[in-house]
């Protein structure tokens, strides 16, 4: 029996079939699995769950509890200030420090438990921040102030941009419902650096307190509010207390949030601090009690040393036998914290990198960072 050609109805719904199936696939690939494929390929996420996006920057608001939906309804909140000299609030009297004037303004104001742990450690650059935010969650704290540029004023700009936004950006991923609040203290006189927290504090939403604009907005002569000219006193920082706890009322009466979603990094030096790795001298290679070799690589090479009051005793780092920074492990301040600083940047996979302690006069070498 021969069989009858299709009828021209049979041959359009064929044609219309095939249509649908194309546009089917074509849709697919756009917006299903190829924004999947998209997504994983440009996130960049790592173990610290660093995201290294290059969308544009978008804010959103928070609706979930944050310190100031749980100020305003009399919650507790807990507070953590990461910071150099001025965030550990040197040259003030027993008592008298800013945090310990915020706490009691905050809990006078909102009728809230306030905890505030001060993790600041005094002359210190903001590489000591990224290490500090590196080893800790962050979920148990509502609001981080950071506040660093004092002795970064002493290295290079981009040093500081690179650390000084990583440890914002790690900050955030690690507690996406987070307030962080960069201040400029009133000893960041170099404007590049001042510029530096003013613009990562804009890239990411964020308030920026501006102690220098306290001081000049309080109408008292500066030498009335420091010592020496250099560190504020009890007065003084009272200024850095009621500046902060200003802000913090503002925001809540703007209905502030928690800015989310997706941030353009700013300084390109920030995608060397995606990873982050401690490890112990005993994890190292010992050549004596003293020296200490590692072999690998390392897009930031960080130092961990507890310094000693007395003596001249430095760490000096090497890379294949050519000596690169040498550090200072001499300071009057916060001898019983760990201390971090840059020991080499750029060691490739197959260097050598040998860490010597010199001096006599106590300072103890806790181990290397690897970031990359």
């Amino acid at each position: 029996m021969n069989k009858k050609a299709p009828g021209i109805f049979t041959k359009l719904c064929t044609v219309l079939f095939a249509v649908v199936i194309v546009i089917g696939l074509v849709w697919f690939y756009l917006y299903g699995a190829g924004s999947q494929i998209s997504s994983l390929e440009g996130s960049g996420e790592t173990s610290s769950g660093f995201t290294d996006t290059e969308q544009e920057t978008t804010v959103q608001r928070s609706t979930g509890p944050n310190v100031y939906t749980k100020l305003s309804s009399g919650e507790a909140v807990r507070i953590a200030i990461i910071g150099d000299t001025f965030g550990a609030s040197e040259g003030a009297s027993e008592g008298k420090e800013w945090d310990t004037q915020l706490s009691e303004l905050l809990q006078n104001a909102y009728s809230s438990e306030v905890t505030i742990d001060n993790l600041s450690v005094s002359v210190t650059t903001a590489y000591q921040g990224y290490c500090t935010v590196m080893q800790k969650e962050w979920t148990e704290y509502d609001l981080v102030i950071v506040c660093f540029g004092s002795m970064d004023q002493n290295g290079e700009l981009e040093d500081f941009q690179r650390d000084y936004e990583a440890i914002v950006r790690n900050l955030r991923n690690k507690n996406s419902n987070l307030v962080i609040m960069p201040m400029i203290s009133t000893y960041v006189s170099n404007s590049e650096f001042s510029e530096t927290i003013r613009s990562v504090a804009a890239q990411y939403g964020l308030s920026c307190l501006n102690m220098k604009n306290a001081f000049v907005d309080s109408g008292m002569d500066e030498a009335a509010l420091t010592t020496n000219d250099i560190y504020p006193n009890d007065k003084g920082y009272e200024i850095y207390a009621q500046s902060i706890a200003g802000t913090i009322q503002q925001n809540i009466q703007d209905k502030v949030g928690v800015p989310e979603g997706s941030v353009k990094i700013l300084y390109q030096g920030v995608r060397k601090m995606r990873k982050f790795q401690q490890l112990a001298p005993s994890d190292l290679n010992t050549v004596s009690s003293t020296e200490y070799t590692y072999t690998g690589a390392a897009k930031l090479l960080g130092i961990a040393y507890m310094p000693t009051s007395t003596g001249s005793d430095t760490i000096t780092v090497a890379v294949n036998g050519e000596t690169v920074s040498t550090i200072d492990c001499v300071t009057s301040y916060d001898t019983d914290e760990v201390h971090y600083a840059i020991g080499a940047v750029g060691v490739e996979d197959g260097d050598t990198v040998t860490i010597s302690v010199n001096g006599y006069g106590g300072a103890e070498f806790e181990g290397i960072v690897i970031s990359g």
